[in-house]
């Protein structure tokens, strides 16, 4: 058996043992190192060389990445400024203190009773570490991807602050296709506006987000600057939508992110404040 795909499969590290109990000899281990197709950083712990830090140390401390190191492997969004280091979860009765050598300051050590007994860390609790770490705008988009690729169960969100279960619980949506449209939302609802996400019209398609009955809001991705086909496509969709007498109003994902709140302050604009609360 190659070493280099069981690794591979392992999120590119692995200590010894478990190499073992994959079928791996100690013969091959061995001969990988020799030929430099796998390297041991740790006594006991073995990886592939472009295995990331977060592997390499959730390998060593028998532990599994978590939060934001999490997020990225399973190719969650994550905003700037993003927690910075390997996070790495190990259940909250393992010996692991900062004083230990495999510990250093690009690793932070996440622990919890979730972890204890259980073979590996699910999305619920990956959210719950990350709220920890990540402000709340930054966790409400990776919960928002989890719930719209059905990796995490709704019922399930937890977090270290009750307050921050009780928020997501209320603004998390499962309908959010991109960072910036869950930004877009976050900011109009913070403004009492009511807001739908993915609305259906007879004949036009969906929609990003419909505020009250008289705004549609679009935010648009970097394929409607580029893509001639697509931008053409959308203007006709506007027009059809301004012909049911809605007003609609698009924003570059850029400006989303870069200023959330200028879409609220458009939306009132045009609404002229006659808004109705959420």
């Amino acid at each position: 058996m190659r070493i280099e795909a069981v690794l591979a499969a392992h999120h590119g590290a692995m200590r010894r043992e478990d190499l073992l109990i994959c079928g791996v000899s100690r013969r091959e281990i061995q001969q990988a190192q020799q030929r430099g197709c796998v390297t041991r950083p740790y006594r006991g712990c073995y990886a592939l060389p472009g295995a990331s830090r977060g592997a390499v140390a959730a390998a060593a401390l028998r532990g599994f990445p978590t939060c934001v190191t999490a997020f990225r492997d399973w190719g969650v969004p994550v905003l700037d400024p993003a927690p910075r280091g390997a996070h790495v979860a190990v259940p909250r009765n393992r010996g692991v203190t900062r004083a230990d050598p495999r510990i250093d300051a690009d690793v932070v050590v996440h622990r919890g009773a979730a972890l204890t007994g259980v073979a590996e860390v699910d999305a619920a609790d990956v959210v719950y570490h990350a709220s920890r770490c990540m402000p709340r705008e930054s966790l409400l988009v990776a919960v928002d991807h989890l719930l719209h690729r059905r990796l995490l169960d709704a019922s399930r969100i937890r977090c270290v602050s009750p307050s921050t279960t009780r928020w997501l619980a209320e603004e998390a949506n499962a309908g959010a296709e991109s960072p910036p449209e869950t930004l877009a939302r976050l900011a109009l609802r913070t403004r009492g506006l009511s807001v739908r996400t993915q609305v259906s019209f007879d004949g036009i398609g969906r929609v990003d987000l419909m505020v009250g009955d008289a705004v549609v809001v679009e935010v648009d991705g970097r394929h409607y600057h580029s893509d001639p086909i697509a931008f053409v496509a959308d203007r006709r969709r506007d027009r059809a939508l301004q012909e049911l007498g809605f007003r609609v109003l698009r924003f570059a994902a850029s400006e989303v992110l870069s200023d959330p709140a200028c879409v609220a302050r458009a939306v009132v604009a045009q609404l002229g404040g006659a808004w109705s609360a959420r």
